[in-house]
């Protein structure tokens, strides 16, 4: 049953009627035109104030206004949080905004339009909501961060329809030599460490392929076969290449260029001579007697499991912790 409302014409309390009907109304020199409800009072017809009628045409004015300037709704911003399996303030954390500025959006406040070009990038990009997921993971506990990752990677999965199993070395190799200016040894670790985090962060290798205990490192026969030309130089770029991968292995491949690819092949070779697999394959051997002996997959997955553990990495930005501390140790 309605109650009483105050009525300023009456100068008393009244009950009222509700008329849905055509309204008019300026929201910042904006002019919103929509169906509402009003009501009205029973014994002057004048119109009333009702709260909870007020609020429901407050929400219908705001989500007009949103549209007409291009501001993410409230529908949307509730669609982030349940495609990312993250809650808002946790969010808010992510942005490095205030912790109460997603649930205040949640509960109908209009976000600016920075904020609100902000929101609808990473709804409709994965990829950058992944990018600031791992950008500002010390923000949130790593509970947090493991569901949202976990929710994101499956969707990019999704959208990579095409991707394959395992790719052809020869494919990276073409992909790595484009993105960077490299050598043949420095080409040759890169491989061993994306195929090392591959194992460690996903559990299955990136491609088929074994690389042999050679007396400076890890060598990939086929690659080596390919670039041996080139000697100690930078090798020449090629085509464009498409991996059509899923984006976590993308990710990992790009991470490990971007924290290991810095450094040239002979403090790559030193790196890999510190590691269990190479040592292991090589036991019993002279340090310059040469060696086809395959570094085992199992080796290797052990290895950057251990790896992994051992620097707590969370998330790819840690390799840069582990890239690092192999550095100084190294020089």
């Amino acid at each position: 049953m309605k109650g009483k409302v105050y009525c300023e014409v009456c100068d008393s309390n009244v009950s009222y009627n509700t008329k849905y009907e055509h309204i008019k109304e300026t929201v910042n020199k904006i002019e919103i035109e929509y169906k509402g409800t009003n009501a009205y009072c029973d014994k002057c017809n004048n119109e009333v104030f009702v709260d909870d009628i007020d609020e429901q045409n407050t929400k219908i004015v705001n989500e007009i206004y949103r549209s007409k300037m291009g501001i993410i709704s409230t529908n949307d911003i509730e669609l982030i949080l349940k495609k990312y399996n993250i809650g808002a303030s946790v969010l808010s954390k992510l942005l490095n905004w205030g912790e109460v500025t997603i649930p205040r959006y949640v509960a109908g406040q209009t976000p600016s339009k920075e904020y609100s070009d902000k929101l609808r990038n990473i709804l409709n990009n994965p990829s950058e909501m992944y990018k600031l997921l791992n950008d500002n993971k010390d923000n949130i506990t790593s509970v947090a961060y493991n569901k949202c990752k976990n929710a994101i990677e499956d969707i990019l999965d999704e959208l990579c329809v095409d991707k394959v199993d395992e790719l052809d070395i020869e494919v990276l190799a073409k992909y790595i030599v484009n993105k960077k200016d490299i050598t043949p040894k420095a080409l040759q670790k890169n491989l061993y460490f994306i195929q090392g985090f591959s194992l460690a962060f996903n559990d299955k290798p990136l491609f088929n392929d074994m690389p042999q205990a050679w007396i400076h490192g890890p060598v990939y026969p086929k690659i080596y076969s390919k670039y041996k030309s080139y000697q100690y130089n930078v090798i020449d770029s090629e085509e464009d290449v498409r991996l059509n991968i899923s984006e976590s292995s993308k990710q990992i491949i790009d991470y490990v260029l971007k924290f290991l690819g810095c450094y040239s092949g002979d403090i790559l070779e030193e790196i890999t001579h510190m590691g269990l697999p190479w040592k292991n394959a090589r036991k019993g051997l002279l340090d310059d007697e040469i060696s086809s002996n395959f570094i085992e997959l199992d080796n290797i997955k052990q290895y950057f499991e251990s790896v992994k553990c051992k620097y707590n990495m969370i998330n790819l930005l840690d390799i840069k912790d582990y890239a690092v501390d192999m550095f100084n140790k190294v020089i």
